[in-house]
């Protein structure tokens, strides 16, 4: 009955199965499935509301249970419970890592995907919430999440580039190096043949190991501008998400290797950030002006030639809010 998100069905393993008539099946799943969210929210508000002490000890003691237990659904609530109090319990959470990680760890080799999928989400909570002290764990949460990449499983694989991105932004240049290549094979891979929100997601993975990495980027960078040329003037709306990751990527690749080495790349960047902000799509505008941001603070000289014709467009986008603001106070 529970078949979607192993992340978004936070306790399916304490919901009650009885017996449902063939009329009722649909009206129940999607109201156990609504009331599965309203768990999952009232667990993050709990942890964050009421003091550690009182609500973290039994939390994590009932998470600890659930994550070694032999039912699979079990195993799997216990590592979604984890991930909705990460936040609240962040401070009883982060001495615990030591202990917790190689629990969690171990299971991201279980047989079912759902379980593989919270164990990478959770991840990703630690990577948000229990900073610094997360970082420490890089030599045996990295290689976690490298095999994750290459899961068979299309969710598996958006959650653990959701970990790389929270998890690459704060690591030293120096400590993610070593892992440079093969994250950029993984994600390259996964950005040529994988499905439209894997790629997106690995855009985004690729984009703060190029903030991570810094100058350690720049022998990539050639290999990652080619494969983002194919997607930046993308003309199927369909596509437009991609193509503005695509953008935003890019941007963050200029920023890591600076002006020399990014200058070849500068201007396929601003063909299609101009081409953005002419189109129809607000997201896709906010990209562009993400990559003008950018590219401003690296190509400087670079520039010049857009300015007569960018320079008015966001006045009148400025003029254009102002005046949606003034409406909206009336």
């Amino acid at each position: 009955k529970f078949e979607g998100s192993g992340t978004g069905d936070v306790y399916s393993s304490l919901a009650i199965n009885k017996p449902l008539d063939d009329d009722d099946v649909e009206e129940e799943y999607e109201s156990e499935s609504e009331l599965l969210v309203i768990v999952q929210q009232c667990l993050d508000m709990m942890a964050l509301s009421i003091p550690s002490k009182h609500f973290a000890s039994p939390a994590l003691g009932h998470v600890s249970q659930c994550m070694q237990a032999s039912e699979s659904k079990m195993r799997k609530a216990g590592c979604s419970v984890l991930a909705a109090i990460t936040e609240g319990c962040c401070d009883t959470i982060k001495p615990m890592l030591g202990e917790i990680l190689p629990h969690l760890l171990s299971l991201a080799n279980d047989q079912d995907s759902m379980v593989r999928e919270s164990v990478g989400f959770t991840l990703g909570q630690f990577s948000e919430h229990c900073r610094p002290d997360i970082l420490h764990f890089n030599q045996t949460i990295l290689p976690t999440v490298f095999n994750l990449l290459s899961d068979p499983n299309e969710k598996v694989q958006v959650v653990s580039c959701y970990v790389l991105e929270m998890f690459c932004e704060d690591l030293q240049p120096e400590t993610l190096a070593p892992f440079a290549e093969p994250l950029i094979t993984k994600l390259l891979a996964l950005l040529q043949s994988g499905p439209r929100s894997v790629r997106e997601m690995a855009l985004s993975a690729i984009a703060a190991t190029a903030a991570g990495t810094e100058m350690g980027f720049l022998p990539f960078t050639e290999k990652v501008c080619v494969h983002l040329r194919e997607l930046l003037f993308l003309s199927e709306p369909l596509q437009f998400q991609l193509r503005g990751s695509a953008l935003e990527c890019l941007g963050h690749v200029a920023i890591a290797v600076g002006a020399e080495h990014f200058k070849p790349y500068f201007e396929m960047g601003m063909e299609s950030a101009m081409q953005g902000i002419q189109m129809n799509e607000d997201f896709l505008k906010e990209y562009s002006y993400l990559y003008f941001a950018n590219a401003s603070k690296v190509i400087t000289d670079g520039m010049a030639p857009y300015l007569d014709k960018l320079v008015p467009h966001l006045i009148e986008v400025v003029n254009q809010s102002e005046k949606m603001t003034k409406e909206e106070y009336e």
